[in-house]
Order: structure tokens, then C-alpha cells, then sequence
């Protein structure tokens, strides 16, 4: 199976809330990922998409967040998946 994100679905409010929850701010995590501030707030406002490998790290430091629905992850059977459709 294949992964594939959403951009124009990607929720920004819940992750913003998880950050807060968890007592971080968003300048801490983009430090606990090694992003600079500009390239988490271009993330953030959905300029660039997150990568897999930074989605994983998120979920594994934010308690409680549902990534499935803040990044719109969507499973695919692999004969569905084109090149074209990634």
C-alpha cells in the first residue's frame, strides 16, 4: 500500500492545538525537527508539504494527535497508485 497526503485537506488548527496541548509552540518544534521558522510556518500555512518521514516525527512527539485526519493520509491499494496519481 502507498501513502499519499493531501495538501489543500491538511488541518492546521488541529496540529496547532496538539502543539499547544502538548506545551510545546510551534518555534519549539520546528526546533525539535531541525526546520527553520520559515520552512515550518510555510508548512504550517500549506505553502510546502510535509514529508512522511516529519509527519512520523510529529506523531511521535505530540500525545493525543490523530495525524490521519491533520494530514488527510489515505490509503491506497498499490495496483490503484499510478505515477501519475502521486
Amino acid at each position: 500500500m502507498e501513502l499519499e497526503t493531501c495538501k489543500l485537506n491538511f488541518r492546521a488548527d488541529l496540529l496547532r492545538e496538539a502543539i499547544r496541548s502538548n506545551g510545546l509552540s510551534q518555534k519549539k518544534l520546528s526546533e525539535k525537527l531541525g526546520l527553520t521558522d520559515k520552512t515550518i510556518s510555510q508548512k504550517m500555512n500549506g505553502v510546502t508539504q510535509w514529508t512522511l518521514s516529519e509527519i512520523q516525527q510529529i506523531s511521535s512527539m505530540l500525545k493525543g494527535l490523530d495525524v490521519n485526519t491533520v494530514f488527510c493520509l489515505k490509503k491506497y491499494e498499490q495496483s490503484a497508485v499510478t505515477p501519475y496519481s502521486l
